[in-house]
């Protein structure tokens, strides 16, 4: 059954939308870059931040290939966090007064910037109480009075601030979904630079690991973005469709999971894997429960079988869609079947082909990349579900 709808956004002007696609698609670059600075094992190239070597550009890091990779991948980040600053504010432009969006706008922006100021300060600080102020990258941190305390108390005052307006302004404020997520895609811009920066100068795998996930997290909020901001026209209530939104979130939420170990795995277990064989971890069936990264394997080995059982009753039941005129779903479930298999075989060569470096790289790197596309492809299923059966629904075969 098809009515009418309301749109819970207003029309999107087409450069908006072709803005928003542009900023995907930037996304996409980045994590490319980020996966290659991590397959590379060069993340540490570069060793303070938000600088490199305390400046913006060190002479002649085009001509160093770690450098080319670790810095060139700020510099996209850089890119990427200004192209956010601009898509949010050409939505919030369009929904309230400008001289007050104009100024609240640069406001929150100022905020955010001493916010980060406060962690470059705390991260060197920290750097140098684990004995690293020996070292060149370093020297800003003795200029410190000893205590972290004021720069705690910066850090956490300016994030309190933030996340108060953001909640006052999505509870109170009347904002439409696509003003709310990119005021959130602003914040997160954030969040996951320090988290890069926090990675860098502590040396830390665990801050990696989140660096990588939200990453990715981040992709698919400007991919939601992207997909509301485009017209809608079609509601179908049926229970297929119905079905086909708890499958495609139960995807969703096993691709997340799957994201998670698969970071977890690269930045551990970045030089050598604990396990290469192919159907068993390790020489058996099930792991050493003891050795924390061979489970950590076996782990990615069935949560990839688990998705890909999720994504064949995902494409089964959009099939069923098709006689309600949602052609579009059953075609992009039918593609995530597809890159799941090509998923699967580019793992078994990530684990085949581990004693050639050159195969190596690019078959990790496609295997990050079709990861990520796998996510993007599940997250569009699920928004076109959600939207075609509960909201506006897009004439799915668009």
């Amino acid at each position: 059954m098809t009515s009418p709808t309301h749109s819970l956004d207003p029309q999107v002007p087409m450069w908006l939308r072709v803005f928003s696609w542009f900023a995907v698609l930037w996304a996409f670059v980045l994590i490319w870059w980020g996966a290659a600075v991590t397959t590379t094992d060069v993340g540490l190239a570069v060793p303070d931040w938000p600088f490199s070597f305390g400046k913006v550009n060190p002479e002649g890091w085009w001509n160093i290939p770690a450098l080319k990779l670790e810095h060139g991948h700020r510099l996209v980040a850089s890119g990427l966090g200004v192209v956010v600053v601009f898509l949010f504010a050409f939505h919030w432009w369009r929904a309230e007064p400008k001289w007050r969006m104009i100024g609240e706008l640069f406001g929150l922006l100022a905020v955010l910037a001493v916010n980060v100021y406060g962690v470059q300060k705390l991260t060197a600080l920290l750097a140098r109480s684990k004995g690293l102020k020996e070292q060149e990258m370093f020297d800003l941190a003795a200029q410190l009075d000893g205590s972290a305390t004021k720069w705690w108390v910066l850090v956490t005052v300016t994030w309190v601030m933030v996340l108060a307006w953001l909640w006052r302004s999505w509870r109170y404020r009347g904002w439409s979904r696509l003003v709310k997520l990119g005021a959130l895609a602003l914040i997160l811009v954030v969040v996951q630079a320090e988290l890069g920066g926090l990675r860098v100068v502590m040396m830390s795998d665990g801050y990696g690991v989140m660096h990588g996930v939200l990453g990715q997290g981040f992709f698919c909020l400007l991919l939601v973005m992207a997909m509301l901001a485009e017209p809608t026209s079609l509601l179908v209530r049926d229970s297929a469709v119905r079905k086909l939104r708890v499958v495609s979130g139960l995807l969703v939420v096993l691709v997340l999971l799957q994201l998670v170990v698969g970071a977890t795995i690269r930045h551990t277990q970045r030089q050598m894997l604990e396990a290469t064989d192919i159907l068993t971890t390790g020489g058996a069936f099930l792991p050493d429960w003891s050795n924390t990264q061979l489970v950590v394997i076996f782990l990615h080995k069935m949560g990839a079988i688990a998705a890909f059982i999720a994504a064949v009753v995902l494409a089964s039941t959009a099939v069923k869609s098709m006689v309600h005129g949602m052609r579009g779903l059953s075609t992009h479930a039918g593609w995530l079947v597809v890159l799941f298999c090509a998923q699967i075989g580019l793992g078994v060569s990530v684990l085949y082909f581990h004693t050639h470096p050159k195969f190596e790289f690019w078959i990790t790197q496609f295997h990050v990349v079709n990861g990520l596309l796998i996510l993007a492809m599940s997250v569009s299923v699920t928004v076109r579900s959600w939207r075609a059966y509960g909201s506006t629904g897009e004439l799915a075969n668009r």
